[in-house]
């Protein structure tokens, strides 16, 4: 008799989707986790994560461009999110250079907005390359008709509490 009341305890407690401290915890080592799972350097590392805006899972490089994302993906204002938005070869400086957003955020009102998460250091050290793909990304959001936006982990450092309230409430 008493593994009826358990099993209706159970479904009860099932069909309201509550939350018991073993899947509390079992959610709080999966985060854990996955702090731990990056790959690469400190510098870039590669993290995997499903994007409600893209309705697929998302390779992003980089915590500038996660962080970048993650905050995207619960502005309001952002219908759809492209993770590495395709290559194109663009002339900058001379010289033909690849660009590859790091994604294209389409917002309600229609416009897309094409965006690279960089670190400050990168930026700061006069690295040739790294003028020449950002020339050459200006040209080719101003080509497709799109806005440029370079997002700096400097400016986004701002904004970490609102990051960390983003990543808990998408589950992490």
């Amino acid at each position: 008799m008493d593994s009826g009341l358990d099993d209706a305890k159970q479904n009860s407690s099932d069909e309201q989707g509550g939350l018991d401290a073993d899947d509390a915890r079992g959610s709080r080592e999966a985060a854990a986790a996955f702090r731990n799972l990056v790959q690469e350097t400190h510098l870039e590392k590669v993290y995997w994560y499903w994007s409600m805006k893209a309705q697929q899972y998302v390779e992003v490089r980089g915590d500038t461009a996660l962080m970048m994302l993650i905050l995207d993906e619960l502005d309001q204002d952002v219908v759809r999110i492209e993770v590495e938005e395709p290559s194109a070869i663009e002339i900058a400086g001379g010289e033909p250079t690849g660009t590859r957003f790091d994604a294209a955020i389409t917002y309600r009102d229609g416009s897309t907005v094409l965006k690279e998460a960089k670190r400050k250091e990168a930026l700061d050290g006069g690295d040739e390359r790294t003028k020449h793909q950002i020339e050459a990304q200006r040209q080719a959001a101003a080509r497709r008709g799109a806005t440029y936006q370079l997002v700096v982990d400097e400016t986004l450092r701002k904004r970490a509490v609102r990051f960390w309230n983003c990543l808990a409430l998408l589950g992490w």
